[in-house]
């Protein structure tokens, strides 16, 4: 994949599981959108470093996101979508690649 290649991926995460998207090392992504399948959602977006987590957005405002926002992420600082809606449930990023290894 090369620089400003698109970075898309809709993916099935279980109730009360986690997924954690991650970076190859040396790559930097900037992800621009997520989305979920739902109004009413418990689903959310965290970033993540193996340790420690925050909170980036959850819920209704998951699907909000459109190309207002801007997190950047690497091989250190990941992102998760975590689901706890009390069934599987689909969540969706999307952005592009900003640096090669």
């Amino acid at each position: 994949m090369a620089r400003g290649d698109a970075v898309v991926d809709i993916i099935t995460v279980g109730d009360g599981e986690t997924e954690d998207v991650t970076v190859a090392s040396g790559e930097e992504w900037v992800i621009k959108s997520f989305g979920d399948g739902a109004q009413g959602s418990s689903s959310r977006i965290q970033l993540y470093d193996g340790t420690l987590v925050s909170q980036v957005t959850a819920g209704d405002k998951t699907t909000a996101t459109g190309g207002a926002m801007m997190m950047i992420v690497n091989n250190g600082h990941y992102f998760q979508l975590r689901n706890s809606a009390g069934s599987d449930y689909t969540l969706a990023y999307g952005g592009y690649k900003t640096k090669d290894e």
